[in-house]
Formats: C-alpha cells, sequence, structure tokens
C-alpha cells in the first residue's frame, strides 16, 4: 500500500464519503503544523493557495508536526481539499484533520 492508498483509506472513513469515488486525488503541498496558525492556513487551502502555504509554513524553521494538503474530487466533480496530520512521531499513523468542499 502506497500513501495515496493510506490517504484514500482516511478520506473513505469520513461516513459522509464511504461511498464516494474519489477521482484525481492529488498531493499539492506540505508545510509545518502551526496551531496558532490554523484558520490562516484554512483559508489558503479552501481558495487552493498551495503555493502560498508552501512559501509560507515550510520555510519556517521545523516542527515535529506536518500537514499534508491533498485536493480529488468525486463522481460529480465536485472538488475537496484534505488536510492531513502527520508526526515525525514512529508510533503515530497520518490522521484526516479537515475535508473542505472549494
Amino acid at each position: 500500500m502506497n500513501y495515496n492508498d493510506s490517504i484514500e483509506l482516511l478520506i473513505r472513513a469520513d461516513k459522509l464519503f464511504e461511498d464516494t469515488e474519489i477521482k484525481n486525488l492529488k498531493c499539492e503541498a506540505c508545510s509545518n503544523y502551526y496551531h496558532e496558525k490554523l484558520d490562516e492556513i484554512f483559508e489558503l487551502a479552501k481558495n487552493e493557495n498551495f503555493e502560498e502555504i508552501k512559501h509560507k509554513f515550510s520555510s519556517t524553521p521545523k516542527t515535529f508536526d506536518d500537514l499534508l494538503f491533498f485536493s480529488f474530487s468525486d463522481q460529480n466533480n465536485k472538488k475537496y481539499v484534505i488536510i492531513v496530520y502527520d508526526s515525525d512521531e514512529l508510533w503515530q499513523d497520518p490522521e484526516l484533520f479537515k475535508i473542505m468542499e472549494t
């Protein structure tokens, strides 16, 4: 199983998406996790401004927690962005942090 397969399983674990066709799953960006900046990060992700996320939150000092941003569409061609939380802790599996329709 590759990482995208794991991400698809995380999406399907959400009751709203268990019967959804997941198309064009793509990793758009990765950033450091900053709790105090989540509102700004969420707004940028919802507007699919992944370059700004990379610029503002990937070049800052490294944290031990990361956010990964994926986009996908469903069978009705609705577009979504998901945010996955991952940690450098080896025992911690990635967790679905937020799903947003764009």
